[in-house]
């Protein structure tokens, strides 16, 4: 929602109310070759795949003052202060999981050592939604992660076939501090060596 209005014709101000949620997920080279080979691949057989993965996502919403003025005929220079209110965010701290499969038995090891954390988003679980109907889509007033970020730019018009543009967009930052969860596994260790056919055989066809 925004809305805005010219002033002497070379100043604009506007004002703008906007809910965003921005991911961003990174993953590692073997990782991928996991889902597109498979474990049980030549290339990942007999050594230790680094599974590791990292995640960031935040939902806020910002309020924003913007200006801009028209400096002359070829110059335009704008900004725009931002006042942003956190509602959950999650993000991986540690993603250090290994796994290797054996090539004679594919059996397969792994180990964890992970670490995630979250803010708001247990407040907005199914439990709590009964108490705040409201808290599943953020708008609850009595959260206190704040944060404020500026938007800067320019345009600069050469002729009438040519303009310039350069922009800082979402220069700021939240501060994650109320509602907070940490989840950590440390050095966790799985063995898995998949299913005794012999035993499973000779159950085969006994009422239960």
């Amino acid at each position: 929602l925004s809305v805005g209005f010219k002033v002497k014709k070379r100043n604009y101000f506007s004002f703008n109310v906007t809910e965003r949620v921005d991911i961003r997920l990174g993953y590692s080279k073997d990782f991928f070759s996991l889902l597109v080979n498979g474990n049980g691949a030549a290339v990942n057989l007999n050594r230790d795949m680094n599974i590791k993965l990292a995640l960031d996502a935040s939902h806020f919403r910002e309020w924003g003052f913007n200006y801009t003025r028209e400096v002359n005929k070829k110059l335009t220079i704008g900004g725009r202060f931002k006042i942003l209110s956190g509602m959950e965010n999650a993000n991986t701290e540690k993603t250090n999981l290994t796994m290797n499969t054996n090539s004679q038995y594919y059996a397969i090891s792994a180990s964890a050592n992970l670490q995630a954390n979250t803010s708001g988003v247990d407040s907005a679980s199914q439990s709590n939604l009964s108490k705040n109907p409201n808290s599943m889509l953020g708008f609850n007033p009595s959260r206190k992660n704040h944060g404020y970020g500026i938007d800067l730019g320019a345009t600069y018009r050469l002729n009438d076939k040519f303009s310039f543009s350069a922009s800082i967009i979402d220069l700021g930052f939240i501060t994650w501090a109320a509602n907070t969860t940490n989840y950590t596994t440390l050095h966790q260790k799985v063995q898995y060596n998949g299913v005794n056919i012999n035993k499973a055989d000779s159950n085969f066809g006994q009422s239960v």
